[in-house]
């Protein structure tokens, strides 16, 4: 029974080491001009009128404003695991 549970368990830490990668890559990637442009002009050229492409653009955009704030950027970061981690020892 216990090598089973490891067996889910070492599953689960690869899992979360995976997730945990693709998000710091997509993070990366949400502040690059390179992919911005990909993004917006090649993937979602075709619906450049459309009302939710033109919101998302624009959220992107402010988005993207925060590399020029790094300092807000790693406040807010932090503020945020702090919030979740007093959520948890309480």
């Amino acid at each position: 029974m216990s090598g089973s549970f490891e067996n889910y368990f070492t599953v689960a830490w690869w899992v979360a080491l995976i997730v945990i990668v693709c998000a710091m890559a997509g993070l990366m990637a949400s502040f690059s001009d390179s992919a911005f442009n990909l993004i917006h002009d090649r993937v979602l050229g075709r619906f450049r009128n459309n009302r939710i492409a033109i919101k998302f653009r624009k959220f992107h955009e402010t988005y993207r404003t925060y590399r020029n704030n790094p300092r807000s950027l790693v406040s807010f970061s932090a503020l945020t695991l702090a919030e979740q981690f007093l959520l948890i020892v309480q």
